[in-house]
């Protein structure tokens, strides 16, 4: 599908995926169990939502963590911090 979008273009272009591709070999063990937000921080993502979820989930065993950057960032680190959500900032891999 996406070749056929580039086709219909007045210019040449290139494909970026936009997900993290699948893991080479299969998983043995036991998954870490983590929740996380991966998103850029402004309001139409809603990671507002992300911190009332963790607050509403109560006392589970999981870490949450929260990757990405954006305009919301000073207002909600404070809210992360006393969450108990861990922030990564902006990560290039998430490998």
């Amino acid at each position: 599908p996406t070749q056929a979008v580039g086709s219909r273009l007045p210019f040449s272009s290139h494909v970026i995926p936009n997900y993290p591709p699948a893991a080479a070999h299969a998983v043995t063990g036991p998954l870490p169990r983590r929740i996380a937000f991966v998103g850029r921080l402004s309001p139409e993502k809603r990671p507002d939502l992300f911190i009332k979820l963790r607050l509403d989930a109560g006392d589970i065993s999981a870490s949450w963590h929260v990757f990405g950057d954006g305009p919301l960032r000073g207002d909600l680190l404070p809210q992360f911090e006393a969450a108990g959500i861990h922030y990564h900032g902006a990560v290039p891999d998430l490998k």
